[in-house]
């Protein structure tokens, strides 16, 4: 017997995906066309950013099946299908920006509008459509780990006290101040140094007068102190 050979689809081409979408963007058109009568330019880029969160809802609906504790008689789409798909979300998303051909100014949505979280979420759908289940598993465990490591790396770095950052910080952030801690650091050794050096010479000079005046003598009579010694070790406490 002759096994009976399935036929492979014909090749779908991107024209052909685009042109199952011109009846929708007909409907837009002509609906946009009478909105735009009566609205504002702002109230219009809201309604068509109300509408662009629906399409959205549209396209992830046809990718996957609703969340649901019952089965789904939904089916996978293979793999031309989930291509025209996300052919459909990317021809959806430039209708909605209405980008000039000319100038290039969006005259619709702003693109940064347009590329909102749920947006991105079908955009990474499209890597992980055709993994089998086990990998998807993994992934998402691994991706769910990420995401908790980082919320608590972040919250343990918002509840510390400012100067008790780590030394992968310090390393970073600390390294144009060390140098200026340091300098601080010791200029209040040294002026602690002063004050105590200045303390002790009062008390010294209250106790005998007499040895500023054999000081003097000796700095100018030649008595045979070194003046431009105690000079010197003044400048070592001021850090000269």
């Amino acid at each position: 017997m002759w096994k009976t050979r399935q036929s492979l689809p014909p090749p779908v081409l991107p024209i052909d995906i685009e042109n199952a979408l011109k009846p929708l963007f007909t409907y837009f058109d002509d609906n946009f066309a009478i909105m735009q009568q009566t609205l504002t330019t702002a109230s219009m880029i809201a309604v068509m950013t109300r509408l662009w969160k629906e399409v959205l809802l549209a396209i992830e609906a046809l990718l996957i099946p609703p969340l649901s504790d019952k089965p789904s008689p939904q089916r996978a789409l293979n793999r031309q299908e989930a291509d025209t798909v996300f052919l459909w979300l990317e021809l959806l998303r430039a209708f909605f920006n209405a980008r000039d051909e000319e100038t290039g100014e969006a005259m619709g949505v702003p693109d940064d509008v347009l590329k909102n979280a749920k947006y991105h979420e079908l955009k990474q759908l499209a890597f992980f459509y055709f993994d089998p289940t086990d990998s998807l598993i993994k992934t998402s465990e691994r991706m769910a780990s990420a995401t908790a490591a980082r919320a608590l790396a972040q919250r343990t770095s918002l509840s510390l006290p400012p100067g008790s950052l780590g030394p992968s910080l310090g390393a970073g952030l600390g390294s144009a101040t060390s140098l200026r801690r340091g300098k601080s650091i010791m200029l209040s050794r040294n002026l602690g140094t002063m004050r105590q050096a200045k303390e002790e010479k009062r008390r010294e000079a209250q106790a005998d007068p007499s040895d500023d005046a054999a000081r003097e003598a000796g700095c100018g009579g030649g008595g045979g102190v070194d003046c431009e010694a105690e000079s010197r070790g003044w400048g070592k406490v001021w850090g000269e």
